[in-house]
């Protein structure tokens, strides 16, 4: 996936990202609470920081840290600053996280949440991490893997044979890889998150608001005909609940140390 269009598709919605990312957001809290019980004295990396919901609650666990925002969207970035995210703790970094712009074994603490499944492949994240962490020093991850957006995906599936969504990696593809990335797994969990929206144009709106929906294509999609359109409702429609219509999201979790 290009990068560059990566960069921009989360420009675009920087404003209002945090609106619609409410399971990001709820990731967030589960993963802060795995957070290992230490004293970081050196640099800490939240990569994927984004608007930086968490940078209070990550400087206040580890007060004496110094920390790195990083985020492949400098509108992102912005953002977090002007809605005053950022303190002197805090240092924006508008870079890729397959090639970190850090050198060897000087981070002291990785946290990434919904961020990773964005690199070219698990192997190429985890070993970037790898190489930046200090021996001995964690990584706590999360990101969602293969079975989440399964009724959006099934329902484009009745309508055409189109790419609407990236395959994401399944959990064991990510566990191959931190075990070929020098990285520990203490511990990992997989969670099944279920949000309910009203109709398709919500599930739809929220999907482009979070990126979800960028996918790099070899041709252009067909136009979203009202044929189609109605195709993709009834189709999406088998899948309704009492709630309404179910959006899945399967997060795997890990707490990964560099050996």
């Amino acid at each position: 996936m290009s990068a560059n269009a990566l960069a921009r598709t989360f420009g675009d919605s920087a404003r209002s990202y945090d609106q619609h990312a409410q399971i990001q957001l709820a990731v967030n809290r589960s993963l802060l609470a795995m957070l290992p019980d230490v004293d970081i004295n050196g640099w800490a990396l939240d990569i994927g920081a984004g608007t930086a919901p968490v940078a209070r609650p990550l400087q206040q666990r580890y007060p004496h840290a110094r920390w790195l925002a990083l985020d492949i969207s400098a509108p992102m970035l912005a953002e977090a600053q002007a809605r005053g995210r950022f303190d002197e703790h805090w240092q924006p970094l508008c870079a890729d996280a397959d090639a970190l712009p850090l050198a060897d074994a000087t981070v002291s603490l990785v946290y990434s949440n919904f961020a990773l499944q964005w690199s070219r492949a698990p192997s190429a994240a985890l070993a970037e991490i790898a190489r930046v962490l200090a021996p001995g020093a964690a990584a706590l991850v999360a990101v969602p893997v293969a079975g989440t957006l399964q009724e959006f995906s099934q329902s484009w599936q009745q309508v055409d044979q189109a790419k609407h969504f990236n395959a994401l990696p399944s959990a064991e593809d990510w566990q191959a890889a931190s075990t070929k990335s020098r990285l520990a797994m203490l511990h990992q969990q997989r969670l099944q998150l279920v949000e309910h929206y009203a109709d398709v144009r919500a599930v739809g709106t929220m999907l482009k608001a979070t990126g979800a929906w960028h996918v790099q294509r070899s041709e252009a999609p067909g136009l979203m005909t009202p044929r189609r359109y109605a195709a993709l409702v009834n189709a999406y429609e088998q899948w309704r609940e009492p709630q309404g219509l179910p959006v899945s999201w399967h997060v795997l979790f890990m707490h990964l140390q560099r050996t």
